[in-house]
């Protein structure tokens, strides 16, 4: 599946996510700062190419995304950027548990990484 994870930068809450997305669901995943690229070229034209489109926050969730987007489109809202630092326990954990939410959209992890998925679903005792 091809998955396009926004948030306003395209450095911390959207790349987590792209990266979880790639790694461990082998899914074809790009991280976009809806504030950063302002070609709309570019961004119609990954908006086109995506299957689906994760907005990582309400913040970003205004026109950027034409309507002929939206169903396509989920918000999981992770709060606003305070997750400095990466990697963020946090931020994963709130990642992972959207992806438990959305096992039949986006799958379960690959099996070689089943263990690395269940470790960052209990980091710092969050689940």
């Amino acid at each position: 599946m091809k998955i396009l994870t926004c948030c306003a930068g395209g450095n911390w809450r959207s790349h987590h996510l792209a990266l979880l997305l790639k790694d461990f669901y082998h899914h074809d995943a790009i991280a976009l700062g809806l504030a950063t690229v302002s070609g709309q070229d570019t961004r119609r034209m990954l908006f086109e190419w995506a299957d689906l489109i994760v907005l990582t926050t309400d913040e970003v969730n205004h026109g950027h995304v034409p309507p002929e987007f939206a169903s396509k489109t989920v918000l999981w809202d992770v709060g606003p950027d305070t997750f400095n630092h990466p990697p963020s326990r946090e931020l994963y954990a709130k990642h992972i548990a959207f992806l438990d939410a959305n096992a039949a959209v986006v799958g379960q992890p690959v099996p070689e990484h089943v263990n690395v998925v269940n470790d960052l679903r209990h980091w710092d005792g969050i689940s």
